[in-house]
């Protein structure tokens, strides 16, 4: 079994088995990446040996069935005219739908630096619906103050941390949203 010219470094072929006994052969085709089939051509190319039967078995010819089973998708279409497979172009199931709204994730530094107010002005962006976590982080890596934990919407926001606690050092502040994270450094002087 061997990945045909329409396969060529987009799948690899996975989990083959071939059973003599009931004359059963399975494989998994596991795309390598996005760009997937988007032409016609040859998926799987099969070579096998065949015997000429013998006069007591009578025939002359052996059937070969095709049986395409796809798990995990109701992109592909399995034609019963002969052994076509189609790949539909866009599949909907595979999508996902992403609002733009003009906003980006972003955390602005901490000005000025070093500051000696007992106020700490953290402006920064979510650009997508979701939970945000905003931290201030000692020398010692401890969470010293938590300026933002939750399920925020997307937009642009000031928040105002009071860090008269906090004694006079470095200090980083972390954000982490979805998938978005940064920190920026900042020195307390009072």
């Amino acid at each position: 079994v061997e990945g045909g010219s329409a396969l060529a470094g987009r799948f690899t072929i996975q989990g083959l088995t071939v059973d003599d006994v009931n004359g059963e052969m399975t494989l998994r085709l596991v795309a390598t990446g996005t760009n997937i089939l988007n032409q016609s051509g040859q998926i799987l190319r099969f070579s096998f040996d065949s015997y000429l039967p013998t006069e007591a078995v009578g025939t002359d010819y052996s059937k070969l069935e095709l049986d395409v089973e796809a798990q995990g998708t109701q992109c592909l279409l399995v034609s019963d005219i002969g052994s076509e497979v189609k790949l539909e172009p866009v599949c909907v199931y595979d999508l996902r739908w992403i609002a733009t709204l003009g906003k980006e994730y972003y955390l602005k530094e901490i000005r000025p630096n070093p500051t000696s107010s007992s106020i700490l002005e953290v402006e920064f962006g979510v650009a997508f619906d979701g939970w945000t976590e905003i931290a201030i982080i000692n020398a010692q890596g401890e969470i010293v103050k938590r300026v933002v934990t939750g399920e925020m919407k997307a937009g642009d926001y000031v928040v105002r941390v009071d860090v008269s606690d906090l004694s006079n050092g470095m200090y980083i502040i972390t954000m982490q949203s979805q998938s978005y994270r940064t920190k920026q450094e900042f020195v307390l002087t009072k």
